[in-house]
């Protein structure tokens, strides 16, 4: 929009602003892009939502219950808009996170490790990610197999 280029050049006045978006100024998109999808997240209706509102009627809400649930909750987050925006930024993380495949493996290998450095205390802190890589595998092709070792893992500790 005008205004935000406007206040974006207004901001590049000051050096220490202009320094930070030379050197970061590829990530400026992506973090514009990452703020106005949690926005929207927090606060515009769904497209069902915001179509009931410009015909409200009980059939509507009668047909689709959940909308009144939404709006109660899109009322909720305007009474309180600071937890709303650390919850849509915090689910907007989440949702992009889930959808990145290295970002998975990182946070699985994190996983892994604490696990490991737990289990061994602190002897072993971390493995190879291919290790990970196998483990996560093995667990995704034999899910029956796994839980039966859980089950006897958990009577082996009482």
């Amino acid at each position: 929009t005008a205004a935000a280029s406007a206040a974006m050049e207004r901001a590049k006045e000051n050096q220490s602003v202009a320094e930070l978006a030379a050197k970061h100024g590829d990530k400026a998109a992506m973090a514009k892009d990452f703020a106005t999808s949690a926005m929207q997240r927090a606060f515009l209706p769904s497209a069902d939502l915001q179509a009931a509102m410009r015909n409200p009627s009980a059939e509507v809400l009668a047909a689709k219950p959940n909308l009144l649930l939404e709006m109660l909750s899109l009322l909720c987050a305007l009474r309180h808009p600071r937890a709303e925006i650390m919850r849509a930024v915090v689910e907007e993380g989440m949702t992009r996170a889930a959808q990145n495949d290295k970002m998975q493996e990182r946070v699985t290998q994190q996983g892994i490790n604490m696990a490991v450095s737990q289990a061994t205390q602190g002897q072993v802190t971390a493995l190879p990610p291919e290790v990970s890589k196998a483990a996560t595998d093995f667990i995704r092709q034999n899910p029956d197999q796994v839980m039966e070792l859980m089950r006897l893992a958990t009577q082996l500790r009482k």
